[in-house]
């Protein structure tokens, strides 16, 4: 069974939570993995750990974080097909549908993100 554990401050930690909860195929019922329900201070590390990242994400100079706009769209498209199959099993849709979903917020990725970061678009090519 595959477990997933917490991602906090760019380390995966296993939870001290006793409960779980079992992410499920809807299509076929099968438990595909187990995911701890965090404990209160599991959860405040969290917080914590992306406030400070984002005191220095919003320091990294917009030219920058542009780039890592589209390296997050290469890789979505480099791992579509791995995408598509865990959307499909994960969230019931059909192959069909979650290729479409996909396919629609990948290629929306760098119109989405360059207002949020004082950018226009226009004034970057992919690297």
């Amino acid at each position: 069974m595959n477990k997933i554990d917490n991602y906090i401050n760019g380390e995966r930690t296993e939870s001290k939570s006793a409960r779980v909860l079992d992410v499920e195929n809807p299509g076929t019922g099968e438990i595909l993995a187990r995911v701890a329900m965090s404990i209160r201070e599991e959860v405040d590390s969290a917080v914590k750990a992306a406030r400070r990242a984002f005191t220095e994400w919003k320091e990294v100079p917009a030219t920058e974080r542009v780039g890592y706009i589209f390296k997050l769209r290469n890789l979505l498209e480099e791992h579509f097909e791995d995408i598509a199959v865990s959307t499909t099993k994960e969230h019931g849709k059909t192959l069909d549908e979650a290729i479409e979903m996909i396919n629609e917020r990948t290629t929306a990725i760098p119109q989405q993100f360059t207002p949020l970061l004082g950018v226009r678009l226009s004034s970057f090519r992919e690297r």
